[in-house]
């Protein structure tokens, strides 16, 4: 369960708009996700602060084994 406005679970959500699955996440505020590691199959999310007790979240968190994986980015040409 989670505490206060803030999240606590990561949602996979289909094109469709159906729910997949959901993952309990180890922080209370999650604000941005991206896909890293040599494969692009390590999640990394961090952690907004904003009326947490500092000492309650680590900011920055990585889950494997999620069984999806990232695109590869596009360097910026401009």
């Amino acid at each position: 369960m989670g505490r206060g406005m803030g999240g606590d679970r990561l949602a996979r959500i289909s094109s469709d708009g159906d729910l997949l699955g959901e993952v309990p996440l180890p922080v209370h505020q999650p604000s941005s996700c991206t896909f890293g590691g040599s494969r692009l199959d390590v999640l990394y999310i961090t952690s907004a602060r904003e009326g947490l007790d500092l000492s309650d979240d680590d900011p920055v968190h990585a889950i494997d084994q999620l069984g999806a994986v990232g695109m590869p980015s596009t360097a910026f040409a401009g």
